[in-house]
């Protein structure tokens, strides 16, 4: 599974509805690797998976996805692990795994431990994030992750790391084409 959830904090749903069905033009054929984060409706009127935050697993109620091809969700602890598969998500991100650069603030980190934990009390498939580098690669894999996520470093612009990332997701999806550009 190799997918790009798309995020905008500021954009209010009709924006952000707009951003999200131009990156769907723009991506074409590979537009079947989008998500959608945060806006069910969104999701909903153009065929996307959905993305939830841990706010939305801990306040809503059941989603009517009918419309919508998969639910994931961002998950810190075992009761929004538990909150998100009673939602019906069929992945979930869970983090902070290890300190990040771009989250200074995050409380405790789970380390390998707590995420090895989690992960055997987990009944859906679990993406480790947060401060995750390639060199996490195969621990995590070891700790029963299902993949690693990033941002930062992906959006530093450097193509080493982000062929680092594709070397490290081989762990997960051999069968994965690269191209290291």
């Amino acid at each position: 599974m190799a997918a790009v959830i798309i995020r905008s904090g500021g954009a209010n749903p009709a924006q952000y509805r707009d951003l999200v069905a131009g990156i769907a033009d723009s991506a074409g054929d590979h537009s079947d690797r989008l998500v959608a984060h945060r806006h069910p409706a969104v999701a909903d009127e153009l065929g996307l998976p959905l993305h939830l935050t841990s706010a939305q697993v801990r306040e809503l109620g059941p989603i009517d996805s009918a419309s919508i091809p998969r639910l994931s969700a961002s998950v810190h602890s075992l009761e929004e692990l538990r909150a998100a598969k009673g939602l019906g998500v069929s992945w979930a991100l869970l983090s902070p795994v290890f300190r990040s650069a771009s989250k200074p603030e995050q409380g405790t980190v789970l380390g390998i431990d707590g995420f090895t934990e989690l992960a055997a009390a987990s009944q859906v498939p679990l993406i480790a994030l947060s401060g995750v580098l390639p060199r996490h690669a195969a621990e995590l894999a070891g700790a029963k992750a299902s993949g690693l996520a990033a941002m930062g470093p992906l959006c530093t612009g450097h193509s080493v790391v982000a062929s680092l990332y594709v070397r490290a997701a081989a762990y997960w999806w051999p069968d994965t084409e690269s191209t290291d550009e």
